[in-house]
């Protein structure tokens, strides 16, 4: 991919709620997107919003890891589920939803609201296996 087609994908990708994992989708948060060369990665405000996303060049330590795990995420579709992905052009970085906890909203004095945890780790998946999100999933 061109840094062009890669800046798109980050701007429809980076920060927002995406379903990984076919079959099974779950729920996630993207935090970053790279092509092997070049990454744009999600930085989140205080209390987890998305603020803006920055652009990164890998180094070639980073670069090897990059073509290992695609390697690794082609393999296991194909032998574990029967699927040729394709070629893997993208990587999508991504925090799993852990669950939902209540928390008082600074806002609005008293009012509790559902916040989404999402995991410390994070899992990486072929941009082609990744469904975006239209709607919210509140």
């Amino acid at each position: 991919t061109n840094p062009l087609s890669l800046k798109k994908i980050a701007s429809e990708l980076v920060g927002k709620t995406c379903l990984v994992g076919w079959p099974h989708q779950v729920e996630a948060r993207v935090i970053s997107v790279s092509d092997g060369n070049t990454r744009f990665v999600a930085h989140f405000g205080t209390y987890g919003a998305f603020r803006y996303f920055k652009e990164e060049t890998l180094n070639s330590s980073e670069v090897a890891l990059w073509r290992t795990t695609a390697e690794r995420i082609k393999e296991r579709y194909h032998n574990r589920r029967g699927i040729d992905v394709g070629p893997i052009d993208v990587l999508v970085e991504v925090q799993e939803l852990q669950g939902r906890r209540y928390e008082m909203d600074r806002r609005t004095k008293g009012a509790v609201k559902l916040v989404k945890q999402y995991s410390q780790e994070s899992s990486s998946y072929a941009y082609q296996t990744v469904i975006k999100v239209i709607l919210s999933l509140a």
